[in-house]
């Protein structure tokens, strides 16, 4: 039997011996009671949080680089009793967007106001009306009552900034606690699963051995939906791929295991 230290250092080897190496199966087997599902719950805290650090330089970028200098461009604006578009900036006003220059919002308040033309995409506010245009489809919303106040897009910028600063942290806890209950489950409904699969390639696996040998086989599909979700990319059918890939390395293990196993010196622990 190993030590525990030796026994947890070799554990996070598994992370990629998992993919190759039939010998980390056979250790599992042996010396991993108690320490697989702390394994496999540090590991899927770990690819969160890698995917959650990544979530969180993304979202910053966009904030700080759209949404809150177009919310600081943004008018006072409000509906009189005329029910006539009023803003507290000259008009015509244009707000872009800060990364191209692209044309996001025009006021223009004028009696005979500029209409856009058919190619033009973004929101055109006029006194009584305004237009939404998009690759060609234009919509038209008239004004038909009065705003009881003023509207400042300012007010929204501080919920905005906690927003940036903690949508990352609240998806972690949210994504990871969800993979906390299922990869669990999943690797216990697997070791049922692998009962028959032992008995047909004559292993005589006790139930905690196959739920260790589970929990090694959802290493690489975990792994792999990572790196897909870290990089954005998407392999075709791979809810079907990822079940085949971990029934595969469920077999793998199983048959990686001696067929003396459990027969000679007695079940292991």
């Amino acid at each position: 039997m190993k030590e525990p230290e030796e026994r947890e250092s070799r554990a996070w080897q598994a992370v990629y011996l998992c993919f190759y190496d039939g010998e980390i199966y056979r250790e599992a087997v042996r010396n991993w009671r108690g320490l697989a599902f702390r394994y496999l719950c540090l590991l899927i805290l770990a690819s969160w949080a890698v995917l959650s650090l990544r979530l969180q330089v993304s979202v910053s970028r966009y904030f700080d680089e759209f949404v809150l200098p177009v919310i600081d461009a943004m008018p006072v604006m409000s509906v009189n009793k005329e029910k006539i578009f009023e803003i507290d900036r000259d008009s015509p006003l244009e707000i872009t967007d800060p990364r191209n220059g692209r044309l996001l919002i025009r006021f223009d308040l004028a009696q005979r106001p500029v209409m856009p033309v058919a190619r033009d995409d973004g929101i055109f506010v006029f006194r009584d009306r305004f237009y939404l245009q998009y690759r060609g489809r234009q919509k038209e919303v008239e004004f038909t009552e009065s705003w009881p106040s003023s509207f400042d897009p300012s007010t929204w910028k501080q919920p905005l900034i906690y927003v940036r600063n903690f949508a990352a942290p609240a998806l972690f806890c949210i994504f990871a606690g969800a993979s906390l209950l299922a990869e669990p489950l999943k690797a216990l409904i697997l070791g049922l699963l692998g009962k028959i699969l032992a008995h047909l390639n004559r292993r005589p696996l006790s139930y905690p051995q196959l739920v260790r040998l589970s929990v090694l086989a959802i290493t690489p599909a975990l792994l792999i939906d990572t790196l897909q979700r870290l990089f954005a990319v998407s392999l075709p059918h791979w809810h079907l791929l990822s079940l085949l890939l971990t029934l595969g390395y469920l077999v793998y293990g199983i048959r990686s295991i001696p067929v003396s196993i459990n027969r000679v010196s007695g079940p292991l622990p």
